[in-house]
Parts: C-alpha cells; sequence; structure tokens
C-alpha cells in the first residue's frame, strides 16, 4: 500500500535478502545456548541404550534439525511475505505459523490430536525437528503409525518447504504491480 517494496526494488541487493534480513535479532543467540544446555542435561539423564545407530541419528538429528527448523521457518517467512503479494493482512496469518509453530515443537506431538499431528507432519513438517528424532532415541512408536524410516526425512521437509517458498516467492514479484504513487 505505501511501495515500501518498490524501494527494495530499486536497491541493488536482491529483494528476498532484504526482506529476510528486516528482522535479524541477535536476542536469539540465547535460545540457541539455552536449548544447548538443556539437552546436554537431557541426554545424561535419560537412560538411553546407547548404540551406534543412535549416536548417529543424533549427530544427524542435530545438524539437520537446526537447518530443517530454519529452512522450514525461513520458507514460512518467505512465504508470508509472498502473500504480502496478495493480502494486507498476511503478517498475522505467518506468526500463526511460526510463533504457534515454535510454541507446538517445544512438547511432545502426542498431546495433540490427530489432525494437529498430522498437519504439522505433512504439512508444516515440524515433527521432523525434534519429535520424529526422539522417538527413535527412546525407542517409541510413533502416534500416527509412521515406519522407522520416516524419521529420518529431514532433508527431504526442508527441501519441500525452500522449494514452495521459492516458487511464492517467484510468482508473487513476477506478477507485483507497484502502487504507482
Amino acid at each position: 500500500m505505501l511501495g515500501t517494496f518498490d524501494r527494495v526494488l530499486v536497491r541493488p541487493r536482491g529483494a528476498l535478502f532484504q526482506v529476510i534480513s528486516e528482522d535479524v535479532a541477535l536476542r536469539r543467540v540465547g535460545r540457541i545456548a539455552q536449548g544447548a544446555l538443556v539437552f546436554a542435561i537431557a541426554l545424561q539423564l535419560l537412560a538411553i541404550d546407547w548404540t551406534v545407530d543412535k549416536v548417529v541419528v543424533v549427530a544427524v538429528a542435530l545438524a539437520s534439525g537446526t537447518v530443517i527448523y530454519f529452512a522450514i521457518f525461513f520458507a514460512i517467512f518467505v512465504l508470508g511475505a509472498t502473500f504480502c503479494f496478495w493480502t494486507v493482512q498476511a503478517k498475522e496469518a505467518t506468526h500463526v505459523f511460526t510463533y504457534g509453530g515454535d510454541g507446538l515443537a517445544s512438547f511432545p506431538l502426542d498431546i495433540y490430536r490427530g489432525s494437529v499431528r498430522r498437519f504439522f507432519t505433512f504439512v508444516v513438517p515440524l515433527a521432523f525437528v525434534n519429535y520424529e528424532p526422539a522417538l527413535y532415541l527412546l525407542g517409541r512408536p510413533d502416534a500416527l503409525g509412521l515406519p522407522d524410516v520416516t524419521r529420518l526425512l529431514l532433508p527431504l521437509a526442508a527441501l519441500a518447504m525452500a522449494a514452495l517458498a521459492r516458487f511464492g516467492w517467484r510468482q508473487g514479484v513476477r506478477h507485483y504491480q507497484s502502487t504507482g504513487s
């Protein structure tokens, strides 16, 4: 409405880079340190029968989970920015998935109804960040009845979200019409 995206388009940096870097906050580093501390304490307190495959799953889950977490949220933010090409209130819709998804991922998915579990497994794949790897480590079955191999699909979930976000962003920029002011 105000023509602020027109200003982004005439700058020498890419439009997506400018939109994403608009809200970088270093205060979020503390959350990463807190999570690492809680994870280290939990590993010591849990009675896990450590095998080579479980160590590999932890290593892959930490690396992939971190990348996927950021890729999924990055994709959600890009999709939210993309929706701004067609609607005015897209930011609030984005917050439902980012802040709501962050809160949802703080608890085991078992406490939610089946439809919520399916949504955050297949549509917004936050279950692959920590829930599915934790089930494997603890030797518990998936509440949706998914096979064990599903827990190793972390990178595919991130790629799917990134591809969707890229497609949406390109469509939005391609069909963008200036405010004319």
